[in-house]
């Protein structure tokens, strides 16, 4: 496979955000790992009834991973 190369990777991401078919998904999860290499994840798109689902299947892959169960809730992140 051909490596890609994207500028954005250079400076290092911070935090970015995914639904749950990229996060579960063997081409989302290479992705993840391999080029975008997050300091943080955070889960999108996932309703009320998913998020223990997600939670006990995605942590595992991703351990980085974060969800936000409640409406307006807010997380910190600081270098």
């Amino acid at each position: 496979m051909k490596a890609l190369r994207f500028p954005l990777i250079v400076d290092g991401i911070d935090v970015a955000f995914a639904d749950v078919m990229f996060l579960a998904d063997s081409v989302g999860q290479y992705v993840m790992k391999e080029y975008i290499k997050p300091a943080h994840i955070i889960l999108m798109h996932a309703g009320p009834e998913e998020l223990d689902n997600a939670e006990r299947n995605l942590t595992p892959l991703h351990p980085n991973l974060i969800i936000f169960r409640e409406s307006m809730e807010k997380k910190l992140f600081a270098r």
